[in-house]
């Protein structure tokens, strides 16, 4: 998850435009993570070891781990947690930048150096964001979405993320859990709930999701079956995004920011996500995936 970090600091430096970097990620679960780049993220090797190994691979018939053992570039216990940490696709990102051929080798190693400098993460920051530390992975992630969609309102719109994610797991389901890697995109089983606000800025705020999930979460949150009646479903669903939005309106009131809330209603027809100027929030819990949707509009 330390992608979100990576790719919001590619945009800051400006060494990659928003359009790349987007459909970077939404290839980077298909592709296959190298050791070698992964040493190289973590700082372990230079460019120049990484690429002494891959020549010699080119030649020999041998395991990067078991080469960079033999040449002394790391240890064993060393190549068994990068091969751990492979697993759980730390820096799939810095291989597709190495892939599409947007940086060389060196090139890559010198922004990896920029970025754990700017960064600064401590190990222990780095490891409760790769278990999944749910706040910590939420708020590169908001920040990154924010900046794909060319939005400045950074901070109100994490902490929106942030406190519905907390009211997800308060009021609905406690396992939620943030799932960037899994956008499901509109089909005609979803259904989708809306609730617009504006404090100087118009917010479009939605809930999308297939309507089991819809039945299950209005069930979750009225505590009663609710499956006999459309009615009960979009009146729970919608008390829920509506209970959300008042406590939001309280944090926005600490900060000296007065919203004005309109009433939450269910979307006729689902609205067209595919654009950049949609926040897509997608949210897994016990009973399926919950979107969240935001939509900044700039008043005249």
């Amino acid at each position: 998850m330390l992608n979100l970090y990576f790719g919001s600091y590619l945009l800051q430096q400006r060494l990659i435009d928003p359009e790349t970097l987007r459909k970077l990620l939404k290839v980077q679960r298909e592709t296959h993570l190298r050791l070698g780049v992964l040493a190289m993220q973590e700082g372990l090797m230079t460019a120049e070891q990484v690429k002494e190994i891959n020549d010699i691979q080119r030649r020999v018939d041998a395991l990067f781990g078991e080469v960079a053992v033999q040449k002394g570039y790391l240890n064993q216990e060393t190549v068994d947690s990068l091969l751990q940490l492979q697993k759980r696709s730390t820096a799939r990102l810095t291989q597709l930048l190495l892939d599409h051929q947007l940086f060389t080798y060196d090139e890559l190693e010198a922004v990896l150096k920029g970025f754990r400098e700017y960064n600064q993460l401590s190990a222990d920051e780095e490891e409760a964001l790769e278990r999944g530390n749910v706040e910590g992975l939420l708020a590169p992630y908001m920040v990154l979405q924010c900046q794909l969609a060319g939005v400045t309102e950074t901070e109100a719109l994490t902490a929106y993320g942030s406190l519905f994610l907390r009211n997800m797991i308060r009021f609905i389901d406690h396992e939620t859990v943030l799932d960037i890697e899994s956008q499901q995109l509109p089909t005609e089983d979803m259904v989708a709930v809306k609730q617009a606000f504006s404090m100087g800025i118009n917010i479009q705020t939605a809930l999308m999701m297939e309507k089991e999930v819809y039945q299950k979460m209005a069930e979750k949150h009225a505590r009663m079956p609710v499956a006999e009646s459309e009615e009960l479903m979009d009146a729970s669903v919608l008390e829920f995004l509506n209970l959300h939005n008042g406590l939001y309106s309280i944090w926005l009131s600490d900060h000296e920011i007065r919203p004005f809330l309109e009433p939450p209603t269910k979307w006729t027809a689902l609205p067209d996500i595919s654009g950049d100027e949609w926040i897509k929030v997608p949210l897994q819990t016990a009973f399926g995936q919950v979107m969240l949707l935001l939509k900044v509009e700039e008043t005249s």
